[in-house]
């Protein structure tokens, strides 16, 4: 029986669930906080209070660009033509 459920391998649904996971890491890893109310609810079931507690500092702490764009890296090059002096 148990050879028989791990040759079916994960669901779609473990799949997609794995894929967000990647994708949320992947930002908290660049020190970007969770952007969606479903990354939030992602985050909250997969870290603990504290690392919560330390995104939602993040997120108060990120400044927003007047055109509402993230100004990221890029933003802190401006007026050097792109190249670090």
């Amino acid at each position: 029986m148990m050879h028989t459920l791990l040759q079916l391998g994960p669901t779609p649904e473990a799949d997609d669930l794995a894929l967000q996971e990647v994708a949320l890491r992947g930002l908290l890893m660049h020190g970007v906080p969770p952007r969606t109310e479903a990354e939030w609810r992602r985050a909250a079931e997969v870290f603990d209070d504290e690392a919560l507690a330390e995104f939602r500092r993040w997120a108060r702490a990120e400044p927003e660009s007047p055109d509402g764009r993230d100004e990221g890296a890029a933003g802190d090059l401006a007026g050097s033509g792109g190249a670090p002096s």
